[in-house]
Parts: structure tokens; C-alpha cells; sequence
């Protein structure tokens, strides 16, 4: 029988730290800021709204945020939070729902912009090592010092109340925005990445958090799972994240994609023939000269 049920009492009614939350909440809405900033710079420099479409999209995926929390089993302190609004019985802060553009669609923006500039699968898949890290230390510090949320439930491999495994996932899905992103752009004419680029971070976010862990979920949510089970099936779970990852380098060569050449326009060739360009030593204009 599968049953999601709500964390202890002593959980439900742990007061969140205010503190915390307003400098989570300035944050976060700085990085957002910073966030658009890039994505228009990248536009600038790329000449392609795919990174914009890929802010937007990460945005609008939050909305997902209350289903994988619940199989998940994480859990949001209530009292004293600043709730944008509550499903399954969970309460999520502001800080929450825009942390998706931040961390989802600011780190795949990273590993896009590696792409562009011409990282190959061996250097995107090592980078994934200090992501990984990075991704962990962050949830700890929220865990255990900032103490805004934590995870409850039968698990394994933990470390401070975290579940190791999630910092995976959420690398995956990081990596494959970028990847993906990258491949979109030269696979499809201009306007038409745009709406792949933006469903391209729900996609990605659906695979990650949902499907990746399934199994271990459903074993995490049936009556009295061993701990062996739970250990085989994190395990397994790991591992086949690792796999993912792999799956999201190929879309990139081997020694990384040749920067896209600008493409010349009318105005551009034109520019090219001009009699202007013509230089001061050249046969005609020499002649004029001559004896």
C-alpha cells in the first residue's frame, strides 16, 4: 500500500528561522536580477533568446516544486514562514519558487555557456564533480544552519538529515539544460527553439526529480521497506543518475562544438564589396597616379 504521510508533529510545528528566510528571500532575488542580466548578455553575445526562454521556463517549472518534495519527503518549517502557497499539505516559501531560475536555470546556463565556448564531454562530465559538491554543501548549510527546511521519512546514505543522492539529480538536470540547450540551438532554426528551450528545464526537471528516483520512491512510500531495500534501490538510484549524466554529455561532441560563424546578411556582403574597402595600392587607383 502506498501511502505519503505528513513529518512528525514536532516537525509540522517547528517555527522557521526569519532570519534565514528574509536573507534567503534578498538572495535569491538579487540572483534573480543577476539572472536576467545574463540571459539578455548571453543574447548579446549569442545572437539567440534560448537563454531566455530557458529563465522563463525554469521559472514556470517551479510550479512542480510540491510533488517531488512530497515523495521526497521534504519538508518546509510553516510557522512563521512567508508562504506563495501550499499543496499537499506542505507550505512553500517565496525563496522556494523562484530558487528554480536561480540554481535550475542559472547553473544550466553555466554549463550552456561552457558548451558554447567549446567544452567537450570529458570536461563537462569532471565539472560535474565540483557541482555535485557545491549542490550538497548548499542543502546542508540550509538544513542544519539556516534550518528552513529538512527531510524526513525512511532513507539512506544521509548525511545532516540530506539525502546524498538528490544533490545527483539536481546535477543531472542542470547539465542536461545545458547540454540540451546547446544541441537546440544548432539543430533547429531560430524561432523554433524557443519553445523547446522553454520546456526543455521542466523536462528536464520531470526526468531528475521524478522519473530517475521512481523506483526508490515507491519503495520509500510502501508499508515497512527493509533498509536493505532502501539501501539497493539508493544505490541503484545513484547510479543510474551517474548513467544520465553520461546520456547528457553526448549531446555534445566528443571535443565540443565549433563556435556557430555569424552568418552573413545582405547589408553585411554588400559591406564587403564596397569600393571603400578597396585599398590605396591597389592596381586601379595606382594607375591613376602613373606617369
Amino acid at each position: 500500500m502506498t501511502n505519503f504521510p505528513l513529518p512528525s508533529p514536532d516537525l509540522v510545528n517547528r517555527a522557521t528561522d526569519r532570519t534565514g528566510q528574509a536573507t534567503l528571500d534578498v538572495l535569491i532575488a538579487v540572483g534573480m536580477l543577476l539572472l536576467v542580466g545574463a540571459a539578455l548578455q548571453l543574447r548579446r553575445r549569442y545572437g539567440t533568446w534560448v537563454p531566455m526562454a530557458i529563465v522563463v521556463g525554469s521559472t514556470a517549472s517551479a510550479l512542480i516544486e510540491p510533488l517531488p518534495d512530497m515523495v521526497a519527503g521534504l519538508w518546509y518549517f510553516a510557522p512563521g514562514q512567508q508562504t506563495i502557497y501550499t499543496a499537499y499539505g506542505n507550505s512553500l516559501p517565496w525563496w522556494t519558487f523562484f530558487s528554480y531560475p536561480v540554481c535550475y536555470g542559472g547553473f544550466g546556463l553555466i554549463f550552456w555557456w561552457l558548451v558554447e565556448r567549446g567544452a567537450g564531454r570529458r570536461r563537462l562530465a569532471m565539472l560535474c564533480v565540483p557541482m555535485a559538491v557545491y549542490l550538497a554543501v548548499t542543502e546542508l548549510f540550509l538544513i542544519n544552519s539556516v534550518h528552513l527546511y529538512t527531510y524526513y521519512g525512511p532513507g539512506a546514505f544521509r548525511l545532516g538529515h540530506f539525502p546524498l543522492f538528490i544533490c545527483l539529480l539536481n546535477t543531472t538536470i542542470v547539465l542536461s539544460i545545458g547540454t540540451v540547450g546547446a544541441r537546440l540551438r544548432r539543430s533547429m532554426p531560430t524561432r523554433e527553439q524557443l519553445l523547446p528551450a522553454f520546456f526543455l528545464p521542466f523536462v528536464s526537471m520531470v526526468i531528475g526529480l521524478l522519473l530517475l528516483p521512481a523506483v526508490l520512491f515507491t519503495v520509500l512510500h510502501t508499508a515497512h521497506p527493509s533498509q536493505g531495500l532502501i539501501r539497493a534501490t539508493t544505490l541503484g538510484t545513484m547510479g543510474l543518475t551517474v548513467a544520465m549524466m553520461y546520456v547528457a554529455t553526448l549531446f555534445v561532441p566528443a571535443t565540443g562544438f565549433a563556435p556557430i560563424q555569424p552568418q552573413i546578411t545582405p547589408s553585411s556582403a554588400s559591406r564587403v564589396i564596397s569600393p571603400l574597402d578597396i585599398p590605396s595600392s591597389s592596381p586601379s587607383t595606382h594607375s591613376l597616379s602613373s606617369p
